[in-house]
């Protein structure tokens, strides 16, 4: 019996806690987490004892993945490592794997791929981030990054083609700027981008045909802006964003369609569509199954020079217009029909230099327009589709319409609130159409319309508020802008008048 304890009493002794997970006074080999940390952790050896019944906490019980904890008991214990380019404590959370953030007060400008790779691990800039001149693979440094609070610009990168290692970005909270980057195809590179509260400005990317890669973004807070890319054909993964301030789509050399914006129902400021010479419609705006289609432009509406656009249907659902509508210089439009719930026009109506609109027809709910009006058409012959117009707050301009022959279409006119300018109609017969215009509130100008014969439809004026000139109508009779001039007078009138270079020789009745 002796012999048998000395030999116990010469082993070593090992104590196992009650309620321990296992550990042991040497490291455990710890599982490997998804984030590259330890799923738990052994104690390490560091004054480790059990004699005193403590009970040393583990990895999990306190939440650690990474790094080096207390015990409890005096000892530590090893929570494992972190997969690059995540840190231990990098997201704020001591022993959670997580990426960094950083505070800037200014821009930080990235010009090379040394510069890149010193973010590797950040994952938030509390700030703005400027990237030039680097390539697809030194983006690789950025693979932790998720938010950028100020504005994010990607600009004049030659070697960048495929942006993918952006893929963790989901928020911009001020301008996002991709612009002057000539070898990329796609904006591939934000695929998990849903949020930008500034402006969004895809501008003078040469190679860039399609906006794919930005099929979550839902929110644009400022404005949606795609201008100058040449070859772009395809806005469609734009489907998500429902609003923005201003939509502007100019200089776009190949660009047919809007299919991708099909999800807008209203703008809080401008819609411009400028300079697109392949637009043929704007279908992609227009109500349908599933979609409300686009109802308001708070600001301008401004179809300009898109030389191939055919018509405007894709707006029948717009009502109001807070801003001025400008549908001018498109070649091939044949007419405005697609404004037919058109109501109210906030600022100026100009219809001008649209070589085939050949009518206005489609107008007919447009009540008033608080800015001018300026109609101005080659091939124009009626203007019929404006007669619901009853006030217009500045100026009316009919100039240079060469087949207009008559202003039937605005028999429901009565008061304009600057001048009235009808000028070199040279087809333009009489003005019956403004037989119930009663109030001008500058001046009155007929002037060059040579085929002018009967201006019987300005009898019913009875205020005008700057001065009248009748010139150069060689066809009216010089004694109907007499007898226009002595009603005026009659009534008050005092302004300055000028009746020349008309039919002195012509009858009145």
């Amino acid at each position: 019996m002796p012999t048998i304890i000395a030999v116990l009493l010469s082993l070593p002794l090992v104590f196992v806690a009650c309620g321990d997970d296992g550990g042991s006074p040497l490291a455990d080999a710890a599982p490997v987490g998804p984030d590259g940390s330890a799923a738990d952790a052994g104690p390490v050896d560091a004054g480790y004892s059990g004699l005193d019944g403590c009970v040393p906490r583990s990895c999990s019980a306190v939440g650690a993945r990474c790094g080096v904890i207390d015990d409890g008991c005096g000892g530590t214990r090893t929570c494992g490592e972190c997969a690059a380019p995540n840190a231990c404590g990098g997201g704020g959370v001591d022993n959670v794997c997580g990426c960094g953030s950083l505070e800037r007060g200014q821009s930080l400008i990235i010009d090379d791929a040394a510069d890149l790779a010193a973010l590797a691990g950040l994952g938030r800039i509390d700030g703005a981030l400027v990237i030039r001149n680097v390539t697809s693979t030194d983006l690789q440094a950025l693979t932790c990054m998720n938010t950028i609070t100020g504005n994010l610009t990607i600009e004049d990168n030659p070697g960048l083609i495929d942006a993918g290692f952006l893929a963790t970005i989901v928020v911009v909270g001020g301008n996002l700027a991709i612009r002057n980057n000539p070898s990329l195809t796609d904006l591939g590179l934000l695929p998990n981008l849903r949020a930008v509260g500034g402006t969004v400005l895809i501008d003078g990317n040469e190679a860039l045909t399609s906006v794919d890669g930005l099929d979550l973004l839902a929110s644009v807070g400022l404005d949606l802006r795609i201008e100058n890319n040449p070859v772009l054909v395809d806005l469609g993964a734009l489907a998500e964003v429902t609003r923005a301030r201003n939509l502007r789509v100019v200089q776009n050399r190949d660009l047919s369609g809007l299919d991708g914006l099909s999800g807008l129902t209203e703008l809080d400021g401008t819609l411009e569509l400028q300079g697109n010479p392949a637009l043929t419609g704007v279908a992609a705006l227009a109500p349908g199954p599933g979609k409300a289609g686009l109802g308001r432009v708070g600001g301008d509406l401004l179809v300009v020079d898109n030389d191939a656009l055919a018509d405007l249907a894709g707006l029948a659902a717009v009502t109001s217009v807070g801003g001025t509508v400008q549908i001018s210089g498109n070649d091939t439009l044949s007419g405005i029909d697609g404004l037919a719930a058109l109501e109210a026009v906030g600022g100026d109506l100009d219809l001008t230099g649209n070589a085939g609109v050949t009518t206005l027809t489609g107008v007919a709910a447009l009540t008033r327009v608080d800015g001018a009006v300026r109609v101005s058409a080659t091939a124009l012959t009626g203007i019929d589709g404006l007669s619901g117009l009853a006030t217009i707050g500045g100026d009316l301009e009919l100039s240079a319409n060469p087949s207009l022959t008559g202003a039937a279409g605005l028999s429901a006119l009565t008061s304009v609130g600057g001048d009235v300018h009808i000028e070199d109609n040279d087809a333009l017969v009489d003005v019956a159409g403004l037989a119930l215009l009663s109030s001008v509130g500058a001046d009155l100008f007929l002037f060059g319309n040579a085929a002018l014969a009967d201006i019987a439809g300005l009898f019913g004026l009875s205020s005008l508020g700057g001065s009248m000139a009748v010139l150069v109508n060689p066809a009216l009779p010089t004694c109907q802008a007499e007898a226009l001039r002595d009603q005026l007078v009659a009534g008050g009138y005092d302004g300055a008048v000028t009746i020349t270079g008309n039919d002195d020789a012509g009858q009145c009745p």
